[in-house]
């Protein structure tokens, strides 16, 4: 017999059987039904994502919240207080607190603004926006 169950010009055999008749695959786990398949309900699936998508909304809060923060602190932190010491002074102090609304109130805006020229061109490909 030759290669892959043909004949060769030597092989005078008359087994008519070819050798994959006999194979029996193991049962895969890729062959059992996925969690992910049409079984899967539409409440359930919706659930899911709604809540992946929060999850992600949340994480991204989180990190422009601490990306604020940092801002913060960097920027006027090096304005306001020119030579740290043990203390803050009440000048320093102030100038801390009116440099950190400033800045928060620059970020709102930027992002208010932001988010309303995404809406205004249709989402965009954002989670949860128009597919």
């Amino acid at each position: 017999m030759g290669f892959f169950g043909g004949s060769s010009s030597g092989d005078k055999s008359s087994n008519s059987e070819s050798p994959s008749a006999d194979f029996n695959p193991p049962s895969s786990p890729l062959s059992s039904p996925s969690p992910f398949g049409s079984s899967t309900s539409t409440s359930t699936s919706t659930a899911l994502r709604n809540r992946i998508q929060s999850d992600v909304t949340a994480r991204q809060n989180l990190l422009n919240a601490r990306i604020l923060m940092s801002k913060v602190n960097e920027n006027c932190f090096d304005h306001c207080i020119p030579a740290p010491g043990n203390t803050l002074s009440s000048k320093e102090s102030q100038c801390l607190s009116s440099c950190m609304e400033k800045y928060i109130d620059a970020w709102n805006t930027v992002s208010r603004t932001y988010m309303g020229r995404i809406q205004r061109e249709g989402g965009g490909g954002l989670i949860g926006g128009p597919q």
